[in-house]
């Protein structure tokens, strides 16, 4: 995360899969029981199982409650 957009990298990506992802970009931001989605339009996703950031997790809500529009944000 940074001030002004996200780095999005799959677990097994190489460098040239990554992808920088501006604040602005983003549509809406679900969290469900298991998942954080991060949406870039309506049927588009980010998708982030929790599974996989259990020691980061409060951080990661943290940050997209402080860096994304209180209206877009679902299940928070």
């Amino acid at each position: 995360f940074s001030d002004e957009e996200i780095n999005i990298k799959s677990p097994v990506a190489t460098e040239e899969d990554e992808t920088l992802l501006p604040w602005a970009d983003i549509y809406k931001v679900v969290k469900t029981k298991s998942l954080i989605l991060i949406y870039t339009n309506r049927v588009s996703a980010y998708i982030i199982p929790l599974e996989q950031i259990t020691d980061k997790e409060k951080e990661i809500i943290d940050v997209l409650k402080s860096k994304v529009e209180g209206f877009k944000l679902r299940g928070f």
